[in-house]
């Protein structure tokens, strides 16, 4: 008999039959179970589809909203200042003199060089940065004054042109005046908003578990009113009309998205992709997809190897539920802060389904990014920690914290019902807010503004409706400079 086998033996006779019968057991059952849920663990997988490819589209219209709504708001201005100064006789070099002004605040607005503020004012092309136009120019022809005047009085996004200023394809904010003749307008050139989409698309939330990662291939694109590809992850595909697209799955991401503020689909007739997409500000779309099909694929190679690892003995049970446990904690965890991501607001939203009242919170950093500009990302990224650590010694162990991406926090608060109750909450979070640090100046300190909103009994709305009364909150409360709390009260 050679020693192997006596080794075998042994270990045979070591063993109590009973251990192995309750490890066999338990296998097996653990084997029925991943079977039995296996429906319940690829809605899971579907579900996660569907928050990620929600959540990116959100990261996106945030960064890319509020790139455009700089641009919108600075027309707006422009265009009141300049019909003041014509009811008040000014000049037309009073009136350029005041676009070459804007143009550069502009510039710094933006963050990046811009053709400024021009425009076609009493029958004169005036430009803020003093462009001479070529010859043969005819202002009255080009698309930025045509769609302005088609526009009649509202600021709108002109599709994308070649600019024979800059030379390269340009998209236009403009408006006409109250005579309908006189236009004022402003240059944004495309590859800054393509370099917003290819910065999202590198962060760490779209790189999940690296290259690997059925999440690594999110898209994020932009259409304009047109359904043309304005910018994309796959530069390709820029410049292609989705709307007239050969390919059914594009036409359909077209129609479902230019008619929607927000809506999540999945497209046929193409790729296995879901999409999460809508007009912002009821102009241009964007649109966030995520391979559906990949990533049940990696979660039935999973269900597979855990289904494998129960046959192998009740170690290999306990690894996969390690595993599976770590990929939850994951999946809800912001790994940065360690608080929850925006899986939190599911355990908001089942409290109200509940009928669980209380005070939701959204919390947004003041001017975080020229915290990092100032002091860098690593700096950043402790000013953040920070924070969550401020909402851990601030709310209660049965109250939800969360962290909802980039700058934003929330929390709910249950059992908070009135406003003097909430502000003794947010004192304690202002006064804890103070006592972070930025970099190593005693100086500077973060402040927040927050939104408040409840949840009372009765109540009949969905977790978005208290969502966007609070987000209306917030921007009222970032009016104002320093800590500030604003509450919604129904009108």
């Amino acid at each position: 008999m050679s020693k192997g086998k006596n080794k075998r033996i042994k270990i045979l006779r070591i063993l109590d039959w009973r251990q192995i019968a309750v490890c066999a057991l338990l296998c097996l059952a653990l084997l029925t179970l991943i079977l039995l849920n296996l429906s319940e663990l690829l809605t899971f997988g579907r579900e996660n589809v569907y928050r990620n490819c929600q959540n990116n589209y959100l990261v996106a219209s945030r960064e890319i909203g509020d790139f455009l709504r700089v641009a919108d708001e600075s027309i707006e201005f422009s265009s009141q200042r300049i019909e003041e100064m014509l009811s008040g006789s000014a000049s037309g070099d009073e009136i350029l003199a005041f676009m070459t002004r804007e143009s550069a605040n502009l510039n710094s607005r933006i963050a990046g060089p811009t053709t400024g503020v021009y425009g076609y004012i009493d029958g004169v092309y005036l430009d803020g940065t003093g462009w001479e136009p070529i010859e043969g120019y005819v202002p009255t022809s080009r698309p930025w004054y045509i769609g302005a005047v088609k526009a009649g009085g509202e600021v709108t996004h002109v599709p994308p042109f070649m600019n024979f200023q800059t030379g390269s394809t340009t998209i236009t904010v403009c408006k006409v005046l109250s005579d309908g003749e006189d236009v004022v307008a402003m240059d944004l050139p495309t590859d800054k908003l393509q370099a917003i989409v290819s910065g999202i698309s590198e962060r760490e939330i779209f790189q999940q578990s690296g290259g690997d990662s059925p999440y690594s291939s999110t898209q994020i694109f932009v259409l304009d009113s047109e359904g043309v590809v304005i910018a994309h992850t796959d530069t390709s595909r820029i410049g292609r009309n989705y709307a007239v697209s050969d390919d059914p799955a594009e036409r359909e991401i077209a129609a479902r998205a230019l008619q929607s503020d927000e809506t999540l689909f999945r497209a046929e007739g193409g790729s296995d992709v879901i999409y999460c997409g809508g007009k912002l500000d009821g102009k241009w779309c964007i649109i966030s997809g995520m391979e559906y099909s990949k990533v049940m694929s990696r979660i039935m190679r999973d269900v597979f190897i855990s289904a494998v690892v129960s046959v192998l003995g009740i170690v290999g049970m306990i690894g996969v539920m390690v595993r599976l446990a770590v990929r939850r904690y994951l999946s809800e965890t912001d790994r940065l802060t360690g608080i929850d991501n925006r899986s939190g607001e599911e355990k908001v939203s089942r409290l109200l389904a509940a009928g669980q009242g209380g005070v939701y919170l959204l919390i947004d950093l003041d001017k975080f990014k020229s915290i990092n500009d100032t002091y860098g990302h690593d700096a950043g990224d402790r000013v953040l920690i920070a924070v969550a650590n401020a909402l851990r010694d601030t709310f209660g162990k049965k109250d939800h914290i969360m962290r909802l991406g980039g700058d934003e926090f929330a929390a709910y608060v249950p059992n908070v019902f009135d406003e003097t109750a909430a502000g003794l909450i947010v004192s304690r979070l202002f006064d804890a807010i103070g006592e972070i640090r930025v970099g190593n100046s005693e100086e500077r300190r973060p402040t927040i503004s927050v939104g408040a909103a409840f949840y009372r009994s009765g109540d009949d709305i969905s977790f978005s409706t208290l969502y966007k009364r609070a987000d209306k909150c917030t921007y009222e409360s970032k009016k104002v400079a320093g800590n500030c709390v604003t509450y919604y009260r129904n009108s």
